[in-house]
């Protein structure tokens, strides 16, 4: 009864990894049967070992075999957003998306994930960047077709929308940005997708540490949660300040150094990145640079394809026009 009870908050600590709280209820166990926990320790430690070990990894090939491959589970209904993501949201998947500061990434957020209500995937937004009102004005445009000025007067024709939003688009500010905390909402929610914008260097920079390794340490752990979590991460990142000068003077997508740490980019399976078509009008270019994911939903090669989106300047989104 209270050795499983016990096994149970261990157990939770490890698979939840919500610390605080299952140790908070752990010590009150101690002080209320203290002479019993001696007793308790061997079998404490056995099932411990079980839970951390034996019930939880298999190095064999034959087990790692017999488990689900990924797979492609929905789409975004943008054809080319979803042949570069070789067939839409994969079931786990890192994707990155890097562009130039104020050429459209928080755009292409918002209108994935308004794609992601419309056809009720369950998604997240993580924003680093914006207040997660202002990110709710973002997709609400493109998803109820109207244009800012009517979104912020709030326009009774957003209504509709509001309960597809709560239901399928949770919205959560920096403060829960980290790794840890974003692993906890990844456990609640249990999205197919997660939008993340924008990577950046965390506030909390460990004495000692260079921003760069900040900023790989962040990609490793996006990538560690898609997997454990079993969803795609789509997450944006900026050119540092030179490399964007460059490529607003030259046009040229080549290098791909992410705010000055180039280890980001091996963190992902997928690497996008985009700008302002340089004489199109409302146009954005986009060049694949990346691509590692399984190739059994698109057979061609992708890498270093190029396309582009038009932009609506009414609703402040991107489509794929006809």
């Amino acid at each position: 009864g209270d050795l499983d009870s016990y096994l149970q908050l261990l157990q939770d600590t490890v698979l939840v990894r919500d610390f605080d709280a299952v140790m908070k209820e752990a010590a009150d166990y101690r002080r209320r049967i203290p002479s019993e926990i001696r007793q308790w320790l061997p079998s404490v430690i056995s099932g411990l070992h079980g839970i951390t070990q034996d019930s939880v990894y298999d190095a064999r090939p034959s087990s790692h075999f017999k488990e689900d491959l990924r797979s492609v589970v929905a789409t975004f209904g943008i054809p080319h957003i979803d042949r570069f993501l070789k067939g839409g949201i994969w079931d786990a998947a890192i994707v990155m998306i890097a562009g130039i500061s104020n050429h459209g990434k928080s755009t292409l957020a918002y209108t994935l994930a308004a794609r992601c209500v419309a056809s009720k995937i369950k998604a997240v937004f993580v924003t680093t960047e914006t207040l997660p009102s202002e990110v709710v004005v973002g997709v609400m445009r493109p998803l109820a077709g109207l244009s800012d000025r009517q979104v912020r007067n709030k326009d009774e024709r957003c209504i509709e929308y509001l309960d597809d939003m709560d239901k399928y688009l949770p919205i959560y500010d920096y403060d829960y940005a980290g790794i840890d905390m974003l692993d906890r909402i990844l456990y609640w929610e249990q999205p197919q997708v997660m939008f993340y914008d924008f990577i950046k260097a965390p506030e909390t920079i460990r004495p000692g540490q260079r921003e760069d390794q900040a900023l790989y340490a962040l990609g490793e752990g996006l990538r560690r949660l898609s997997n454990d979590h079993r969803c795609t991460i789509i997450a944006f990142a900026q050119f540092s300040g030179a490399k964007a000068e460059y490529f607003l003077q030259h046009h040229d997508l080549r290098d791909v150094t992410m705010f000055g740490s180039a280890r980001l980019f091996h963190t992902a399976d997928q690497i996008l990145i985009m700008k302002r078509h340089w004489s199109l009008p409302d146009t954005g270019f986009f060049k694949v640079k990346k691509d590692r994911l399984p190739t059994a939903y698109v057979k061609d090669n992708i890498f270093d394809w190029e396309f582009t989106l038009r932009h609506d300047t009414r609703t402040h989104s991107f489509y794929q026009a006809q």
